[in-house]
């Protein structure tokens, strides 16, 4: 077998090995010379070490690492963005012109699965209230599409360039309100 590395005979030192693993080490602790010596000068120093008088530290390192470690954004924050994220792609989809017949195919292949879904479930329950949910909401999407909306008829470089825009005022305010938000922490 070979020899007990340093991690097993600590472990086994602190009685942290699995039941196997603490026969298996008796045994070979009972044939190895040198794992034996090993043990021995591991007690040794755990022993002069736990002896050593607790010294105070000479100044208080707390504050440093507490600088150093980072920061946890505000719990707020992360739906903050991730609802102006949606909102924003709503708004896209809703102001893009040819997007309303793509999102009707995508729609019309998503209610079409999904109420067969609905339909193999067992009547009654939760399912019965989902079914009838998926039917309203179905109803509602519908009637959302063919209203006549607000529409921006421009070239796909345009639309690109006002998206763009777009990002970048979003990103800036938001990197305002990250920056303000930090400056808050450090006071």
């Amino acid at each position: 077998m070979k020899h007990l590395t340093d991690e097993q005979l600590n472990e086994y030192l602190d009685g942290q090995l699995s039941p196997a693993g603490m026969t298996e080490a008796t045994r070979h602790l009972a044939t190895c010379d040198a794992c034996q010596a090993h043990l021995a000068a591991l007690q040794t120093l755990f022993t002069t070490l736990s002896a050593l008088p607790d010294l105070p530290l000479a100044s208080d390192l707390s504050g440093a690492v507490l600088a150093n470690l980072p920061r946890r954004a505000p719990a707020w924050l992360r739906p903050v963005l991730l609802g102006q994220l949606l909102l924003a792609l709503l708004l896209l989809l809703w102001l893009w012109p040819n997007t309303p017949g793509q999102l009707a195919t995508w729609t019309t292949a998503g209610q079409q699965g999904l109420a067969a879904l609905l339909t193999s479930l067992p009547a009654g329950g939760p399912w019965a209230q989902l079914a009838a949910g998926w039917q309203t909401g179905q109803t509602t999407l519908a009637n959302l599409w063919t209203q006549t909306r607000p529409g921006l008829v421009l070239p796909a470089g345009q639309w690109l360039l006002l998206t763009g825009l777009a990002l970048v005022v979003w990103l800036l305010g938001n990197g305002l309100l990250l920056a303000q938000h930090r400056r808050v922490d450090d006071t």
